[in-house]
């Protein structure tokens, strides 16, 4: 069971880093990425927010919570807004990684 838990966090760890690239880009193109894609994102980032484990329950709520800030900052049309959350978010998802790897 603990084999197939590690595969399913390590396929949704790829997904997520797969999409992150993608929203990226567009970010530092001075673009919004598509709506679709920043959903993809979200349900990436709710499926790893199901797979961490107990003591990392601080953690991903603060990233949760900027996911939720970078959605809205998209949502307002501001790029600039939108990169600026991303980058909190990908921030918080650096400082998680220190603290738990």
């Amino acid at each position: 069971m603990i084999e197939k838990k590690q595969s399913e966090f390590t396929t949704v760890k790829q997904n997520l880093s797969a999409q992150q690239k993608i929203l990226k880009t567009a970010l530092d193109d001075g673009r919004l990425p598509e709506e679709k894609k920043v959903a993809e994102f979200a349900a990436i980032s709710r499926e790893m927010e199901h797979l961490c484990e107990p003591d990392w329950q601080a953690a991903i709520e603060a990233y949760m919570d900027r996911l939720e800030k970078f959605q809205a900052a998209v949502a307002d049309g501001n790029p600039q807004s939108a990169g600026d959350r991303f980058q909190e978010l990908i921030d918080r998802k650096i400082s998680c990684h220190k603290e738990y790897r």
